[in-house]
Protein backbone atom coordinates (compact mmCIF):
# COMPACT_ATOMS: atom_id res chain seq x y z
CA UNK A 1 0.00 0.00 0.00
CA UNK A 2 2.94 2.35 0.61
CA UNK A 3 3.70 2.19 -3.12
CA UNK A 4 0.36 3.72 -4.07
CA UNK A 5 0.34 7.24 -5.52
CA UNK A 6 -0.88 9.88 -3.08
CA UNK A 7 -3.94 10.66 -5.22
CA UNK A 8 -5.01 7.00 -5.27
CA UNK A 9 -4.42 6.60 -1.54
CA UNK A 10 -6.63 9.63 -0.79
CA UNK A 11 -9.27 8.25 -3.15
CA UNK A 12 -9.36 4.97 -1.20
CA UNK A 13 -9.55 6.77 2.14
CA UNK A 14 -12.43 8.91 0.88
CA UNK A 15 -14.74 5.86 0.98
CA UNK A 16 -14.36 5.69 4.78
CA UNK A 17 -15.99 7.75 7.48
CA UNK A 18 -13.53 10.57 8.11
CA UNK A 19 -13.04 9.31 11.68
CA UNK A 20 -11.84 5.95 10.33
CA UNK A 21 -9.71 7.61 7.65
CA UNK A 22 -7.88 9.59 10.33
CA UNK A 23 -7.37 6.39 12.32
CA UNK A 24 -5.37 4.88 9.41
CA UNK A 25 -2.55 7.32 10.21
CA UNK A 26 -1.16 4.75 12.68
CA UNK A 27 -0.64 2.14 9.94
CA UNK A 28 2.37 3.70 8.29
CA UNK A 29 4.64 6.74 8.59
CA UNK A 30 3.62 7.70 5.09
CA UNK A 31 -0.06 7.59 6.06
CA UNK A 32 0.33 9.97 9.01
CA UNK A 33 -0.61 13.02 6.98
CA UNK A 34 -2.50 11.45 4.05
CA UNK A 35 -5.94 12.13 5.52
CA UNK A 36 -5.14 15.86 5.68
CA UNK A 37 -5.52 15.99 1.91
CA UNK A 38 -8.91 14.27 1.73
CA UNK A 39 -11.38 16.16 -0.44
CA UNK A 40 -14.38 14.12 0.75
CA UNK A 41 -15.34 14.50 4.41
CA UNK A 42 -18.05 12.36 5.99
CA UNK A 43 -18.94 12.80 9.66
CA UNK A 44 -21.54 10.72 11.50
CA UNK A 45 -22.14 11.02 15.24
CA UNK A 46 -23.35 7.40 15.55
CA UNK A 47 -20.11 6.10 17.07
CA UNK A 48 -19.77 8.90 19.61
CA UNK A 49 -22.74 8.00 21.79
CA UNK A 50 -21.53 4.57 22.84
CA UNK A 51 -19.83 4.38 26.25
CA UNK A 52 -19.25 8.13 26.33
CA UNK A 53 -20.93 8.73 29.67
CA UNK A 54 -24.04 10.48 28.39
CA UNK A 55 -25.38 12.27 25.36
CA UNK A 56 -23.79 15.61 26.26
CA UNK A 57 -20.30 14.10 26.46
CA UNK A 58 -20.87 12.08 23.29
CA UNK A 59 -21.80 15.11 21.25
CA UNK A 60 -19.00 17.20 22.78
CA UNK A 61 -16.49 14.58 21.69
CA UNK A 62 -18.06 14.46 18.21
CA UNK A 63 -17.84 18.25 17.84
CA UNK A 64 -14.22 18.27 19.03
CA UNK A 65 -13.33 15.59 16.50
CA UNK A 66 -14.91 17.44 13.57
CA UNK A 67 -13.25 20.70 14.60
CA UNK A 68 -9.88 18.97 14.91
CA UNK A 69 -10.15 17.45 11.43
CA UNK A 70 -11.16 20.71 9.75
CA UNK A 71 -8.45 22.73 11.52
CA UNK A 72 -5.79 20.11 10.76
CA UNK A 73 -6.52 19.79 7.03
CA UNK A 74 -4.25 21.09 4.34
CA UNK A 75 -5.71 24.55 3.66
CA UNK A 76 -4.67 24.32 0.02
CA UNK A 77 -6.83 21.24 -0.55
CA UNK A 78 -10.45 21.88 -1.56
CA UNK A 79 -13.41 20.08 -0.01
CA UNK A 80 -15.34 18.52 -2.88
CA UNK A 81 -17.96 16.79 -0.74
CA UNK A 82 -19.02 17.47 2.84
CA UNK A 83 -21.52 15.12 4.47
CA UNK A 84 -22.74 15.57 8.03
CA UNK A 85 -25.17 13.27 9.85
CA UNK A 86 -26.22 14.12 13.40
CA UNK A 87 -28.85 11.53 14.21
CA UNK A 88 -28.23 11.18 17.94
CA UNK A 89 -27.89 14.77 19.11
CA UNK A 90 -30.97 16.39 20.58
CA UNK A 91 -31.43 20.14 20.14
CA UNK A 92 -30.27 20.52 23.74
CA UNK A 93 -26.73 19.43 22.90
CA UNK A 94 -26.34 20.23 19.21
CA UNK A 95 -24.43 23.51 18.90
CA UNK A 96 -25.60 25.09 15.67
CA UNK A 97 -22.68 27.55 15.85
CA UNK A 98 -20.34 24.60 15.36
CA UNK A 99 -22.41 23.33 12.44
CA UNK A 100 -22.36 26.71 10.74
CA UNK A 101 -18.61 27.05 11.25
CA UNK A 102 -18.17 23.69 9.49
CA UNK A 103 -20.44 24.80 6.62
CA UNK A 104 -18.52 28.07 6.26
CA UNK A 105 -15.24 26.17 6.12
CA UNK A 106 -16.62 23.88 3.41
CA UNK A 107 -17.88 26.80 1.29
CA UNK A 108 -14.57 28.63 1.73
CA UNK A 109 -12.85 25.54 0.31
CA UNK A 110 -15.04 25.45 -2.80
CA UNK A 111 -17.36 22.62 -1.78
CA UNK A 112 -19.33 21.01 -4.62
CA UNK A 113 -21.63 18.70 -2.64
CA UNK A 114 -23.28 19.39 0.72
CA UNK A 115 -25.36 16.68 2.41
CA UNK A 116 -26.58 17.80 5.84
CA UNK A 117 -28.94 15.84 8.13
CA UNK A 118 -29.59 17.11 11.63
CA UNK A 119 -32.07 14.88 13.46
CA UNK A 120 -33.09 16.80 16.57
CA UNK A 121 -36.05 17.23 18.89
CA UNK A 122 -36.85 20.33 16.90
CA UNK A 123 -35.82 21.23 13.38
CA UNK A 124 -32.56 23.04 13.89
CA UNK A 125 -32.44 26.69 12.78
CA UNK A 126 -29.70 27.37 10.25
CA UNK A 127 -27.96 30.63 11.10
CA UNK A 128 -25.35 30.81 8.35
CA UNK A 129 -26.80 31.32 4.88
CA UNK A 130 -23.45 31.42 3.11
CA UNK A 131 -24.31 28.12 1.41
CA UNK A 132 -27.04 29.90 -0.59
CA UNK A 133 -24.44 32.10 -2.27
CA UNK A 134 -21.92 29.43 -3.16
CA UNK A 135 -20.46 29.73 -6.65
CA UNK A 136 -19.19 26.11 -6.63
CA UNK A 137 -22.08 24.13 -5.13
CA UNK A 138 -23.54 21.53 -7.52
CA UNK A 139 -25.46 19.26 -5.11
CA UNK A 140 -27.33 20.43 -1.99
CA UNK A 141 -29.26 18.01 0.27
CA UNK A 142 -30.83 19.29 3.49
CA UNK A 143 -32.83 17.32 6.05
CA UNK A 144 -34.42 18.44 9.33
CA UNK A 145 -33.43 22.09 9.11
CA UNK A 146 -35.20 25.34 9.81
CA UNK A 147 -34.58 27.95 7.11
CA UNK A 148 -35.84 30.84 9.21
CA UNK A 149 -35.30 33.80 9.14
CA UNK A 150 -36.82 33.61 5.69
CA UNK A 151 -34.72 32.74 2.70
CA UNK A 152 -36.73 35.35 0.80
CA UNK A 153 -34.85 38.08 2.66
CA UNK A 154 -31.62 36.95 1.00
CA UNK A 155 -30.23 37.09 -2.50
CA UNK A 156 -30.04 33.39 -3.32
CA UNK A 157 -27.39 32.82 -5.98
CA UNK A 158 -26.44 29.23 -6.78
CA UNK A 159 -25.27 29.44 -10.40
CA UNK A 160 -23.95 25.86 -10.62
CA UNK A 161 -26.53 24.01 -8.53
CA UNK A 162 -28.05 21.06 -10.41
CA UNK A 163 -29.42 18.89 -7.58
CA UNK A 164 -31.58 20.14 -4.69
CA UNK A 165 -33.17 17.69 -2.25
CA UNK A 166 -35.15 18.91 0.79
CA UNK A 167 -36.77 16.79 3.50
CA UNK A 168 -38.42 17.99 6.72
CA UNK A 169 -37.32 21.56 6.09
CA UNK A 170 -39.07 24.59 7.60
CA UNK A 171 -39.74 27.78 5.62
CA UNK A 172 -41.51 30.83 7.02
CA UNK A 173 -43.87 30.89 4.00
CA UNK A 174 -44.36 29.41 0.53
CA UNK A 175 -42.65 32.37 -1.15
CA UNK A 176 -39.36 31.35 0.47
CA UNK A 177 -39.24 28.10 -1.47
CA UNK A 178 -39.98 29.98 -4.68
CA UNK A 179 -37.16 32.42 -3.89
CA UNK A 180 -34.77 29.54 -3.29
CA UNK A 181 -35.68 27.87 -6.58
CA UNK A 182 -35.40 31.15 -8.50
CA UNK A 183 -31.76 31.38 -7.43
CA UNK A 184 -30.92 28.06 -9.10
CA UNK A 185 -30.95 28.84 -12.86
CA UNK A 186 -29.67 25.45 -14.09
CA UNK A 187 -31.44 23.17 -11.58
CA UNK A 188 -32.05 19.72 -13.08
CA UNK A 189 -33.09 17.50 -10.15
CA UNK A 190 -35.42 18.84 -7.44
CA UNK A 191 -37.04 16.72 -4.73
CA UNK A 192 -38.88 17.89 -1.64
CA UNK A 193 -40.83 16.02 1.01
CA UNK A 194 -42.56 16.87 4.31
CA UNK A 195 -41.97 20.62 4.11
CA UNK A 196 -43.33 23.08 6.64
CA UNK A 197 -44.46 26.58 5.66
CA UNK A 198 -45.03 28.64 8.78
CA UNK A 199 -47.64 26.69 10.75
CA UNK A 200 -48.73 24.63 7.75
CA UNK A 201 -47.14 21.22 7.37
CA UNK A 202 -47.45 19.34 4.10
CA UNK A 203 -46.75 15.65 3.68
CA UNK A 204 -46.73 15.99 -0.09
CA UNK A 205 -43.76 14.98 -2.15
CA UNK A 206 -42.51 17.13 -5.01
CA UNK A 207 -40.30 15.80 -7.78
CA UNK A 208 -38.95 17.02 -11.08
CA UNK A 209 -37.56 14.87 -13.84
CA UNK A 210 -33.91 15.43 -14.75
CA UNK A 211 -33.60 18.50 -16.97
Amino acid sequence: MDDLPDALLCHILSFLLTKKAVATSVLSKRWIHSWRSLTILYFDDQDYFILRGGEDKGHAHFAQSVNAVILSRDDHQPIHKFRLNCFNASSKYLDILNVNAWLNAAVDRHVQTLDISLCCERRTPLISYVIFNSTTLVVLKLQLLNLEPPVSSLDVDLPLLKVLHLQNVVFSKHDCLAMLLSGCPILEDFKARDLCFGTHVTDKEFKTSPK
